[in-house]
């Protein structure tokens, strides 16, 4: 049949080398265990026995979630099926069959996280006995190694943990030994409370001072590097084992106080640090979340971000669009921003470019694809508009609507969130007048866009009038887009938003 003949065929093509992508396969499925990133050879266990892998779903995408499992052991599988639900670092999709059979073991459950190519199911062909399937010694082997290592976790835990300085002491010494030693080998009294706050005695420190004296740096590295705990120790007043020439005559007072403040010290080392507070809740950070975290790390430590702002008079703009939302338009200042940017990028090339770190080397884009941040439950996503500069404003303010609402069901299609050229997000609405956004790599600029507020404007002749602003903040990568080309951007986009009327009907 098809299903035997295409696997056949896969196979020939990995023992000779050639590569199985460029078989019949449908995108974001997979064909007992031929995930995007898998070959044939790695899937069949035995004969009628058949891994499923997770697959990659995106080509950014390492690990996702297993979200549940559509079928279950038992089932037979026919070409097209749903076998689980994915979500991605991007969005929630469905993972399909290409093949048949009969679903013989789920050995990664619903809400797992697994990393791409992890095996997640076996497959056995129709009429095999589905309910004996074995399990594969690689698979089962990290489960027996994880019970053995929380077996060892949990004996290790039931014994007792005593203080390396309690539990084997190098000699034993009297407290009067050890005050002799404090009042020999010791001058300055920090280091005296450290040495009695641990236990120690003046011998087990290697000494670097003056006169082969212990400062307080030699005791810090001595229980840094022995990783010791502090201990309740009472050690004998010095001045019981020192020999004194004559006696000292002290006011009672002052040695009432000395007693105290010694005993209060004393009481305060010896009693234990309260616990920290434990009211709060974890809350786990979604595979986007982790993906999110993980971008912009990599992008704040290796791309050297340059930043520009400027004041955009955007009175024309508010204008513009009650003109054409009285013509029957329904958009947005967002959708009217998108495209005098995308303008702006085609008369400033030099902008609409991206940086490739392999080959060290700027990448003019023959396109402008504008991408758009819409915030979503869970994170963060930016589906694009393609061809902005060549799109009518009433296409754009569609394609952002079908764009954001298949965002936040999580319907994106990974060509409609992989790629673009530029990047703009806009928090405007949220009552932010300006703010500084990461750049979205490959691209090398995106665009942080304020809302409007009043401000005062002088004319030449000195007459002042309250005016709309709206700041926007470029940040770019100095790699790729020199300031120069950074400052001539924004003086283009002001003068296109401010004339956005002229320059697109006129």
């Amino acid at each position: 049949g098809p299903t035997r003949f295409w696997r056949a065929v896969r196979m020939a093509f990995t023992l000779t080398g050639v590569a199985c992508k460029h078989l019949p396969r449908r995108s974001m499925c997979i064909s007992r265990g031929y995930s995007m990133r898998a070959s044939a050879h790695q899937n069949v266990m035995h004969r009628g026995t058949y891994k499923i892998l997770f697959p990659a779903l995106s080509p950014t995408m390492e690990k996702g979630k297993l979200l549940s499992w559509k079928v279950k052991e038992g089932d037979r599988i026919e070409l097209g099926d749903v076998l689980f639900g994915v979500e991605t670092d991007k969005a929630a999709l469905d993972a399909e069959s290409t093949d048949e059979g009969i679903l013989a073991k789920i050995i990664r459950g619903d809400g797992t996280t697994n990393t791409v190519n992890e095996v997640v199911g076996l497959i056995v062909d129709v009429g095999d006995d589905w309910k004996n399937v074995a399990i594969p010694e690689d698979l089962a082997a990290p489960s027996a190694s994880a019970s053995a290592s929380a077996s060892a976790s949990v004996s290790a835990s039931a014994a007792p943990v005593v203080p390396a300085s309690t539990a084997a002491p190098a000699k034993s010494q009297s407290k009067t030994e050890i005050a002799a030693d404090l009042h020999s080998y010791v001058g300055f009294p920090s280091v005296k409370r450290l040495l009695q706050q641990y236990g120690l005695s003046p011998s087990e420190v290697k000494p670097t001072g003056p006169q082969n004296r212990i400062l307080k740096g030699d005791v810090l590295k001595h229980v840094a590097a022995k990783n010791l705990k502090p201990v309740s120790t009472t050690l004998a007043p010095a001045s019981s084992a020192a020999p004194v020439s004559k006696p000292v005559s002290t006011p009672p007072k002052a040695a009432t106080t000395t007693t105290t403040t010694t005993a209060a010290t004393t009481a305060a080392a010896a009693k234990p640090a309260k616990p920290a507070s434990t009211n709060y809740t974890d809350i786990p950070a979604s595979t986007m979340r982790q993906v999110i975290a993980k971008r912009l790390t990599e992008s704040k430590y290796t791309i050297p971000h340059g930043y520009m702002a400027k004041e955009i008079p955007s009175g024309s703009l508010g204008k513009l669009r009650k003109q054409l939302m009285e013509s029957g338009a329904k958009l947005s200042l967002n959708d009217l921003i998108i495209k005098a940017v995308a303008s702006s990028l085609v008369r400033v090339p030099e902008v609409n470019v991206q940086w490739d770190t392999s080959a060290g080397e700027v990448k003019p884009q023959p396109t402008v694809d504008i991408s758009v941040a819409v915030a979503i439950d869970g994170g963060l996503i930016t589906p694009i508009v393609t061809n902005a500069n060549i799109k009518r404003v009433t296409e754009i303010a569609n394609d952002v609507r079908t764009l954001a609402t298949a965002a936040k069901e999580g319907k994106l299609l990974p060509h409609q969130y992989q790629g673009g050229t530029f990047t703009i997000s806009n928090l405007g609405m949220f009552g932010i007048h300006e703010f500084t956004a990461v750049i979205n790599p490959p691209q090398a600029c995106i665009l942080a866009i304020g809302g409007t507020k009043q401000k005062l404007s002088v004319d030449p002749e000195g007459n002042g009038k309250m005016i709309d602003v709206m700041t926007v903040n470029l940040s770019y990568d100095t790699r790729a887009v020199s300031s120069e080309d950074a400052a001539r951007f924004l003086d283009e986009l002001s003068d296109t938003i401010q004339n956005l009327y002229v320059k697109l009907f006129l």
